[in-house]
């Protein structure tokens, strides 16, 4: 049976069970903030008590009383009690509320039935609440049969002197006697009651002495002796006989000081232990076989009490530690607690976090850890929280410098099973892709993050991807501005999002995609600055829709910083509104004209990038191509390109005349080219290898992709070498049978056309000649 043991201190919320100590995490934690609430006599009853729940009574009428939400209160407990400041993000403490005292009239017409005069009320869960009547009660009344509950606290009780005091309430299964000035008990006051399993004597002015009466009640199992101004239990106290089945002491508020564990060695079933803000300073230990649970914090403990004698656990089957607010600054010696599962150590001065300081080794069965509020933390070691059990890690408001040195990125390594883990109140201001995977991205099962209020400014894309299991993150009260599209998408099990009070301005509709939008059960972005436009209204719309589902849990509100007092639900535009604006008109339109005048002279210098290459290129032309034939070897004279249509006139009229009469070495690609080799390599080898380069154009010249080719490479060769292109043409050719290069070409360069009569043909190898003089005659 999972039960709840709550105590006034800071951050004690635990869960004590027969089989598991899951600490009690809440569904949906709320962000931090200093809580106050009315807490009726009843209810504070239950938070300071744990026997019922323990013993596993959770159908005892006080919790229904409890749900019924009786008024009345209590006075505010001892300051040392109270907590630092609490968080609604975990299991948290109580704060109890100024005393106030309702009228039985008040409590009659609302919640019960008068049982005795006005000064009791009766329900039908079990509970008589005969509690603040202040002297005008001095007896337990005659009360229903099915009472198991009696409180009856602040009734200036100073004295039970009659032995038979609650003999109207033998029945009784607990009763709280709390608050009344109580200094002396009759020996026999508790021996009538068998049924007896709870006394509540806090706030009295009973001696140890005073107090043995009690152990009369033979079923006794809890004993609550709060804040009476006691000093240690004397080493005899619990030496009656016989003895009570005592299972839980709560001494919490007393003066102890030192604390012998020896006085409780002979309470055989005692497994639950209180010293809650008793200035205890030192302990002395002793094997306490059956001892589950200690509650030592608000103390003034330096060092972890001992655990081991001669290598043998002293405290065997301890398995819930809370030593909060006390003096701890590390954990050293050897620890012998082989079923220890959760261990609280909030607010001590741990200023060192060492390679495996909270092992296997020292705690084999550790499922939980808290470490709140523990600062200046100055350097958590790699492997600092290695263990292959722990599944709760708890850091809050410990400042810790995610983003810095202090922080190895392999701090949280080394943990498996880590499913939850609470880093609010940290610094991680800049911390960089990187670093945050290192930190976390060895933790493959992590289910819960917490970095509220960490100064997180940016996260990309990437920050989480490597935590696929998440299903919760808490990112609120950071400085974040802007959430990159498709953040969360890759996260396929998150269904709780936090990101109220940042500085997010827009929420673009990319941001979330529509499996996200779907998949997220709670979304919190309440408390951020939203620009309320155009672009917000997709947004907008989903808020409204979702209102009571994706966003029921948010923690603020929603409103428009650009429109004072309007909330995100209630701001609209007109249809016109979302159109362009006549400044963005202006803008779109220049920026158009721009680019069309950009286009149209890109298009220009693009369409004629050949002229004005060749009208550049011939403007010095001459020097380079001397010096080039003068200093380099070729094997070739004249690189002749042409269509393969157009072989038939090379082979019958250029050969026979390059290479008889002229005596030209003639690369021709058909004869030429290298068996074998690659064609481009072919080609363009034989290009760097002849001295001038011939063309031959005609219509299949423009439909051949290899002659362009050939032809592009030529001009590149020309513009580097300051040469000229030697162009024939074959044919007739009309300006739709050339490319544009093939124009740029024929319109900048002196070209050679081919004619079939006789005399023309001399006038074509007299140009032709012309051209090749160069190589013909040598250099000039």
């Amino acid at each position: 049976t999972t039960t709840t043991t709550t105590t006034t201190t800071t951050t004690t919320t635990t869960t004590t069970t027969t089989t598991t100590t899951t600490p009690l995490i809440p569904a949906f934690p709320i962000m931090e903030t200093e809580h106050r609430c009315k807490i009726s006599s009843i209810v504070m009853f239950a938070l300071m008590t744990s026997d019922v729940i323990c013993s596993g009574i959770q159908t005892h009428p006080y919790f229904n009383a409890f749900s019924s939400g009786l008024t009345k209160t209590i006075p505010q407990p001892h300051k040392a009690l109270l907590p630092k400041r609490t968080d609604l993000n975990q299991p948290q403490a109580v704060r109890t509320p100024e005393r106030s005292t309702p009228s039985p009239s008040s409590r009659h017409e609302s919640r019960g039935t008068f049982c005795f005069e006005k000064k009791c009320v009766c329900f039908k869960n079990g509970t008589a609440d005969c509690s603040n009547n202040f002297g005008k009660l001095s007896f337990i009344p005659q009360l229903p049969p099915n009472i198991t509950l009696l409180l009856f606290s602040y009734n200036n009780l100073t004295a039970i002197t009659d032995d038979n005091f609650f003999s109207n309430a033998s029945g009784i299964a607990y009763i709280d006697l709390q608050h009344n000035g109580l200094g002396y008990i009759s020996p026999g006051a508790f021996r009538g009651l068998k049924r007896l399993r709870g006394i509540y004597l806090g706030y009295n002015g009973l001696s140890y002495e005073a107090l043995k009466p009690v152990f009369k009640a033979e079923a006794l199992r809890t004993l609550t002796i709060r804040y009476m101004n006691l000093g240690p239990p004397p080493d005899e106290f619990f030496l009656q006989r016989p003895m009570p089945p005592l299972r839980t002491i709560d001494l919490s508020g007393n003066t102890i000081l030192h604390l012998n564990f020896s006085v409780f060695v002979t309470l055989k079933h005692f497994s639950t232990l209180k010293a809650i803000g008793c200035r205890i300073a030192s302990i002395t230990s002793a094997y306490l076989y059956r001892l589950e649970e200690m509650h030592l914090n608000l103390n003034d403990l330096y060092s972890f009490p001992e655990t081991c004698k001669n290598g043998t656990s002293l405290f065997p089957h301890l398995h819930h530690v809370i030593f909060n607010d006390n003096k701890i600054s590390g954990i050293s010696g050897d620890v012998c607690l082989p079923r220890l599962r959760s261990l609280a150590l909030d607010s001590n001065p741990i200023v060192f976090f060492t390679t495996d300081m909270f092992n296997e080794g020292k705690f084999p069965r550790m499922t939980t850890l808290t470490l709140n509020d523990i600062q200046p933390i100055k350097r958590m070691d790699k492997f600092a929280f290695r263990h292959p059990r722990l599944e709760f890690l708890l850091m809050m408001y410990c400042n810790l410098a995610l983003n810095e040195d202090v922080t190895h990125p392999d701090a949280f390594a080394g943990s498996p099973k880590l499913l939850y883990l609470q880093l609010s109140h940290s610094q991680a201001a800049g911390i960089t892709d990187e670093k945050f995977s290192r930190l976390f991205g060895s933790i493959k099962n992590l289910e819960v993050l917490y970095l509220g209020q960490c100064s997180l400014s940016k996260i990309s894309s990437q920050t989480f991807s490597s935590l696929r299991s998440l299903s919760k993150l808490y990112l609120h009260r950071n400085k974040l501005v802007s959430i990159p599209d498709s953040t969360f998408d890759s996260l396929a099990n998150l269904t709780v999002l936090t990101l109220g009070d940042n500085q997010i301005a827009s929420i673009r509709e990319s941001t979330f995609s529509a499996n996200t939008r779907k998949r997220l059960a709670q979304l919190d972005l309440s408390g951020n600055p939203f620009e309320c436009d155009c672009n917000l209204l997709w947004f907008k719309e989903w808020y409204v829709t979702s209102r009571n589902t994706t966003f029921s849990h948010s923690y603020t509100h929603y409103t428009c910083k650009n429109r004072p007092s309007t909330p995100l639900a209630s701001f609209f535009l007109q249809e016109q509104e979302c159109l362009f604006t006549t400044e963005s008109n202006r803008i779109i339109i220049a920026c158009v004209v721009m680019c069309l005048i950009v286009l149209c002279v890109v298009s220009v210098m693009y369409q004629y990038r050949w002229n004005i290459r060749l009208m550049l290129a011939f403007r010095g032309h001459g020097d380079l191509m001397k010096r080039r034939l003068r200093e380099e070897n070729f094997d070739y004279d004249i690189f002749v390109s042409c269509a393969e249509e157009d072989e038939a006139w090379l082979d019958e009229y250029f050969m026979p005349e390059a290479e008889g009469r002229l005596a030209l070495r003639v690369c021709f690609h058909k004869r030429d080219f290298i068996p074998g080799k690659n064609i481009l390599t072919n080609i363009i080898d034989s290009v760097k290898a002849s001295k001038k380069f011939v063309m031959v154009f005609s219509e299949h010249f423009a439909q051949s992709r290899w002659c362009q080719f050939e032809l592009d490479l030529c001009l590149g060769h020309v513009f580097d070498n300051d040469d000229a292109l030697i162009v024939t043409c074959v044919g007739q050719l009309t300006p739709r049978d050339l490319t544009a290069t093939m124009m740029a070409v024929m319109k900048t360069t002196t070209y050679i056309q081919w004619e079939e009569y006789q005399d023309d043909r001399a006038s074509f190898w007299k140009r032709m000649r012309l051209a090749f003089k160069d190589i013909i005659t040598g250099i000039p």
